[in-house]
């Protein structure tokens, strides 16, 4: 904490630098407690390092590569920080190697069901979006696995009352992105219960996401319901939006249960841990 309190965040050059060598002067403890300390704190700093030089960049992934490279594949905790990890690297266009970048996807993607029910949908989605945008190419395998983990961290959101419509969006929006995902029968039932139940709840930007993954995906959705999304969608007149709204009776703080309660696949209880 000593170390963190003496960081100058007002000065974001030198203190990239500063921050490179706190990361470099970690080498006493074990290599792989490093991202726990250390880089997951880029995430809430990189917009004031987002001016970094290209040398202060090399010296952080330097960094960062040593301590994944001492990675145990088998150990928990560096799952979990992986997510973190890949998230600040990204904001930070961290010149890491394609190496580094596919051994914190496979530690992503091991995940234990409890801590991707701790990293939550919102987290895991913004993760992948991350990966998305450091060109990396995701296989329809691994585009299956982000899958089951999302939806298993929504489903647990939603038991814990606490699922949000944006989150939804989120999720379908970087889904959409990953050229290799085809969905499953589960994420199609639950995408066309959001649509016919919460069309009215959405907003502009969710109703668009929902609507063309319907559209990308095969999802027939009732007549009536596309229009309402469409309505609502950017770019949509206010007053069509108002009009599409009405009626609906859908109370704003209710969520999609993830089954669409007619023998579609459902996701089992899992131990629930605290959203970070």
């Amino acid at each position: 904490m000593e170390r963190q309190r003496a960081w100058n965040i007002k000065r974001p050059r030198s203190f990239g630098l500063r921050l490179a060598k706190d990361l470099a002067a970690l080498a006493h403890l074990p290599r792989r407690h490093l991202l726990c300390t250390g880089t997951q704190v880029l995430i809430q700093i990189s917009e004031l390092l987002s001016d970094l030089k290209d040398e202060q960049r090399q010296r952080l992934a330097k960094a960062v590569e040593e301590a994944v490279g001492e990675w145990d594949l088998g150990e928990e905790q560096p799952r979990r920080s992986a997510t973190s990890t890949i998230v600040g690297m990204e904001k930070l266009r961290l010149p890491v190697s394609a190496a580094c970048t596919d051994k914190l996807h496979t530690l992503v993607l091991s995940l234990s069901p409890h801590n991707q029910v701790v990293v939550g949908a919102r987290g895991l989605a913004f993760c992948l979006m991350s990966l998305i945008g450091m060109r990396l190419k995701i296989t329809a395998a691994q585009a299956g696995g982000w899958e089951g983990m999302l939806l298993r961290a929504w489903e647990a959101a939603v038991q814990r009352g606490n699922a949000k419509l944006e989150h939804f969006g989120l999720m379908i929006k970087v889904l959409l992105a990953v050229p290799e995902f085809t969905p499953s029968q589960q994420l199609k039932e639950l995408l066309a219960e959001v649509a016919v139940e919460r069309s009215a709840s959405l907003s502009q930007r969710e109703a668009g996401r929902v609507k063309q993954a319907a559209e990308a995906w095969g999802v027939a959705l009732p007549p009536e319901v596309v229009q309402r999304l469409g309505q609502r969608a950017p770019g949509a007149s206010r007053s069509s939006r108002a009009a599409g709204g009405r009626g609906s009776g859908m109370a704003e703080g209710r969520a999609p249960r993830g089954g669409n309660g007619r023998g579609g696949a459902r996701i089992a209880p899992l131990p629930i841990g605290q959203q970070p």
